[in-house]
């Protein structure tokens, strides 16, 4: 099933910058938003579903909403985030 782009309603919940100093280790996560990441510097990893990815600067990665993933973070590690909702509530029936 395919969506009009009229109808996608996204809502920013979240921009900033985060700096970690071996601090960013997380299991299990599963949120109802997609992630949006930049590197700047360091880098981290991301254990998905079908394996670790490696987040490394200069670089752009989408984590979708409902994907359980991880973080591995073990020495300095910054990147910019964005998290994105994509609010199905406020569609109207046409």
């Amino acid at each position: 099933m395919t969506t009009p782009i009229d109808q996608l309603h996204f809502l920013t919940l979240n921009v900033g910058l985060a700096v970690h100093e071996g601090d960013w280790n997380w299991k299990n996560v599963n949120s109802p938003f997609t992630r949006l990441y930049y590197v700047t510097e360091g880098s981290a990893k991301i254990i998905l579903p079908a394996g670790t990815q490696e987040l490394r600067p200069d670089h752009l990665y989408l984590i979708p909403s409902f994907v359980t993933h991880g973080y591995l973070c073990d020495s300095h590690f910054c990147h910019y985030y964005l998290h994105i909702y994509e609010d199905h509530e406020s569609s109207s029936a046409t």
